[in-house]
């Protein structure tokens, strides 16, 4: 007759599911659990709650990032299952534990980090060029052309009724200055910088939006040219970034096993952790041949997620 090895093993369980996951024990046959009542001693766990967290929140990260990259595909089938993987608990184990993510996401967040200035540094480029298109008229140089130590040059838009309300509060005031470009919402004037209170607040009575200009070598029309093809130095860089950030795109669905994987373990190290000091769990203590403990931990997880299977090493002399 064959000798079966057993292995004593300690199983916590949320209250509210111990009598469904006991059921499950008796089908499985061959073990012997019995319940704790005494709460057992505090006992190190295999990584605090700080690890834990910080692993899943980058994982969760990770998944996050990565699947704003991923194309869906369409079908019913993509409709009904969505990004669910099917596969055995060894399986997943194994996958796991050879599956070294953490040098992913280190990847991934440089990636990140790189595609986020790149798109501030886009954002900002274009921001520029909607505001120099509204001004290529202008032939002065944006350096020091639009203010000297004696005068500044004020550009001002607006609806055109607004425009004509401040052509005419302004002319009431007889400042002193030099109109360099007009049209029906847009004015572009030279004064001394003594007047530009008085100017700013008729603009501000009047509606107007002022405009300031980036100090820059050339003319509006030149640096726009210039700026532009920063812009498409720009998207290209993007679009290389986005590319290599695809290039992940095989890593995600362990991304996502990784992910679940550390959050279960996760949640059965809170559930460990806090046993000793919770009336909330139930404590079992038992034997269990060698052969069944994948088996039984697999059937306990289709009955719910609230438990902790571990091995311990049996008291001297200890037998089941």
């Amino acid at each position: 007759m064959a000798i079966v090895k057993m292995q004593k093993v300690e199983l916590l369980v949320h209250r509210s599911v111990a009598t469904p996951v006991l059921r499950v024990i008796q089908k499985l046959g061959l073990m012997e659990f019995t319940k704790v009542e005494t709460p057992l001693p505090v006992r190190e766990t295999e990584k605090n709650i700080f690890e834990f967290n910080y692993a899943s929140s980058r994982l969760d990260w990770a998944v996050s990032f990565l699947s704003s990259f991923d194309e869906k595909k369409g079908g019913l089938r993509n409709a009904i299952e969505g990004d669910r993987i099917f596969i055995y608990e060894n399986d997943l184990e194994r996958t796991v534990s050879n599956y070294y993510y953490n040098q992913t996401m280190d990847a991934l967040q440089n990636l990140e980090e790189r595609l986020n200035d790149t798109t501030a540094k886009l954002k900002a480029l274009e921001d520029e060029v909607s505001l120099l298109k509204k001004w290529t008229s202008i032939d002065v140089s944006l350096g020091e052309g639009l203010s000297t130590k004696k005068t500044q040059t004020l550009l001002l838009s607006g609806e055109e009724e607004d425009v004509t309300f401040f052509v005419k509060a302004f002319n009431k005031e007889k400042i002193l200055h030099e109109t360099i470009f007009s049209t029906n919402e847009q004015i572009a004037i030279v004064i001394f910088n003594k007047d530009i209170d008085r100017i700013r607040s008729i603009s501000t009575e009047s509606k107007l939006e002022e405009s300031v200009l980036p100090r820059r070598r050339g003319t509006p029309k030149e640096e726009l040219v210039r700026i532009e093809r920063a812009v498409i130095k720009a998207q290209d860089q993007k679009t290389a970034l986005e590319n290599e950030v695809r290039a992940f795109l095989p890593e995600l669905p362990k991304l996502r096993m990784a992910s679940d994987w550390i959050f279960w373990k996760k949640e059965k190290h809170d559930l460990a952790s806090k046993a000793p000091r919770t009336e909330s769990v139930s404590i079992f203590s038992g034997w269990c041949p060698k052969s069944k403990i994948a088996d039984l931990e697999r059937e306990i997880l289709w009955e719910t997620k609230l438990f902790s299977l571990k091995k311990v090493v049996p008291s001297e002399n200890e037998e089941p």
